[in-house]
């Protein structure tokens, strides 16, 4: 017969979309992790959707999660994994890492990665930005951290991720004394030069 050879493809992609409607519903497994899949033929393929199914319960993300596979298996593309935008990620990114210098602590890394993961899987069209990372930056990282739950949580209802963002940056700020604070200044000022 001859002829089996080119069956490889349509194996992994049904595979793919078996996974992604059983096990992973929230989160399908994109087209990126499918062509990283494909790249590396069904038999290695296969392996890694079993490892996958036997993790389904501690991966949150199936398709960063082959993306990473495939890479420590050597099939990454050229440049690494980019996000959907093409040429705009390498100035996102760069503007990431300058805007998480600036914010120093380990806070502020672990939010902004937050925010790209969302930004790449999530807010393609209208990705949250500097502003509001650098606005999260103000709270404490388990309630910047919380808010980014939230808004992965309401996805499907919010238009605009960034404004979102600032607007529950100002009131969680006014929620933390900010109003009490007001008074102070004017009682102290009673020494006159």
């Amino acid at each position: 017969g001859g002829g089996g050879g080119g069956g490889g493809g349509g194996k992994i992609e049904k595979r793919a979309a078996w996974i992604s409607d059983k096990l992973f519903p929230a989160s399908p497994i994109d087209a990126e992790a499918l062509a990283a899949m494909s790249g590396m033929g069904a038999p290695k393929a296969m392996e890694l959707f079993k490892e996958l199914e036997e993790k389904a319960g501690t991966v949150r993300n199936p398709s960063g999660w082959l993306k990473s596979a495939a890479a420590r298996e050597g099939f990454a593309p050229p440049g690494g994994f980019a996000p959907p935008a093409g040429g705009q990620a390498k100035g996102a990114a760069k503007g990431a890492a300058k805007g998480t210098a600036k914010g120093g602590g380990k806070g502020a890394g672990k939010i902004q990665r937050k925010a790209d993961w969302l930004n790449k899987n999530i807010f393609i069209e209208t990705p949250i930005d500097g502003e509001a990372t650098s606005a999260m930056e103000a709270l404490d990282a388990p309630s910047a951290m919380e808010l980014l739950k939230d808004l992965e949580g309401k996805a499907g209802e919010i238009k605009n991720p960034s404004g979102y963002l600032r607007a529950a940056v100002k009131r969680a700020l006014a929620g933390t004394g900010g109003g009490g604070a007001k008074g102070a200044p004017a009682a102290k000022r009673q020494r006159v030069a």
